[in-house]
């Protein structure tokens, strides 16, 4: 009896596993979609721009600095722990300003005790290729 159900059982795990399969026909209007997509992505583009950093690459640039600088200004503060708020970005021809509020906490995930929040101001230059200075205002 339990012979037959696991043979029926193995039959049928087998037979799922086949219907799951993807078959090697592609239809060209999927194709055709899918480059009409990206066609209208190229055309939606703003090539004068392409130089400009965006806010997220920004932002990136600013979190692997404050983590650097927590490290070494606070050693007992774990930097991967740490929240940020990014208030402002100024952007000139040669730099960006990013201005924002961290707050500092221990490997514990606890909030540092004294002075656990700083407010930052992080200048770069526009390519985003040297960040200049991080400073905290405490």
């Amino acid at each position: 009896m339990k012979r037959t159900v696991s043979i029926i059982l193995a039959l049928l795990l087998c037979i799922s596993l086949c219907a799951c399969g993807t078959s090697s026909e592609s239809s060209s209007s999927d194709t055709q979609e899918e480059a009409d997509v990206y066609s209208n992505a190229a055309n939606d583009f703003d090539f004068s721009k392409e130089d400009e950093l965006t806010d997220s690459e920004v932002e990136a640039i600013v979190v692997k600095k404050l983590y650097k600088q927590i490290q070494y200004q606070w050693p007992t503060a774990d930097a991967g722990s740490c929240r940020y708020s990014l208030n402002k970005i100024e952007r000139t021809s040669n730099y960006i300003t990013a201005y924002g509020e961290v707050y500092l906490y221990d490997k514990y995930g606890k909030l540092m005790s004294g002075s656990y929040s700083h407010t930052f101001k992080i200048l770069c230059t526009a390519d985003g290729e040297t960040v200049y200075s991080c400073r905290f205002d405490d």
